[in-house]
């Protein structure tokens, strides 16, 4: 039987904490999610006596390290929604989080900012540990962050839309995007 805190409260992006949770791929096998990898929530186990409140609605960056010499990547970020505590055990813990998104490992081994991170949280030695390391939950944020899509830049004549409409459709000239103007005054001045 397990007990399962849930608390679904607002917190203000000031006073959300970031947890680190580290998953050694070649011990307990590659991570995965709960119920498979479509799935939005994810769980993290843990031998630490958190208080629950400690916990909830934080965010957890998970890390996943495989190899020798040990690789690192980034393989779950997102906001930590209820903790299920196994009965008979005092300090074990079932950390549930939902994911931001489904991304794919995201490999961070050589990036300074996750060196230092690394050093910080002595090569993950605890498992599951608070930072504070504002140059690593920046660098995690921007990781994480939706990229906007990027469509081609097109040209837009800086003509009045009078002229536009006056232009004869008979004039198809193909011109370079740094041209048009050119090409478009020059023909309004030939038709005055």
């Amino acid at each position: 039987m397990a007990t399962i805190v849930s608390i679904r409260k607002k917190t203000r992006a000031d006073d959300i904490k970031h947890f680190v949770a580290y998953h050694n791929g070649e011990k307990f096998g590659r991570y995965r999610t709960a119920n498979g990898n479509a799935s939005r929530e994810h769980t993290f186990w843990t031998a630490k006596a958190f208080r629950d409140e400690t916990l909830l609605r934080q965010r957890l960056w998970a890390f996943e390290g495989v190899g020798s010499p040990k690789r690192y990547s980034l393989v779950a970020a997102g906001t930590i929604t209820r903790i299920a505590r196994k009965k008979g055990s005092s300090n074990a813990r079932v950390v549930h989080f939902e994911v931001d998104s489904s991304t794919k490992p995201l490999e961070v081994t050589d990036l300074g900012w996750f060196k230092r991170l690394l050093k910080e949280q002595q090569s993950f030695r605890n498992g599951l540990s608070r930072t504070t390391n504002h140059s690593a939950i920046q660098a995690l944020e921007a990781l994480v962050a939706p990229r906007p899509i990027r469509t081609r830049r097109t040209a837009r004549p800086k003509a009045p839309t009078e002229l536009l409409e006056s232009i004869d459709f008979r004039f198809a000239k193909l011109v370079n995007a740094p041209h048009a103007n050119d090409v478009i005054r020059s023909r309004s001045l030939r038709d005055r």
